[in-house]
């Protein structure tokens, strides 16, 4: 059972840190013109709400290795297995 926990939702961030990063950084050596143009300060802004998004994802659900569906107990009703945690 692949469970989503703190640990995966700070690699999301992380991963999602370095695309801000890494898009205000290339993102400098494009004129002004083809930066507003691109809306590159508008695609930074949504990384951003997607962060905070994830950030507020609760960390109670799993995934069933054996249906790939989310479950919410160590039951899974869809495959009708049982896992441990």
């Amino acid at each position: 059972m692949k469970s989503w926990n703190s640990k995966s939702r700070k690699k999301i961030i992380e991963f999602l840190e370095e695309v801000i990063d890494d898009l205000a950084g290339w993102g400098c050596y494009a004129e002004e013109y083809f930066q507003e143009k691109h809306d590159l300060s508008g695609d930074i802004k949504r990384i951003e709400g997607f962060i905070e998004e994830v950030k507020n994802i609760p960390v109670t659900y799993a995934i069933c290795d054996g249906c790939g569906k989310s479950i919410q107990t160590s039951y899974c009703p869809h495959c009708q297995r049982l896992w441990e945690s």
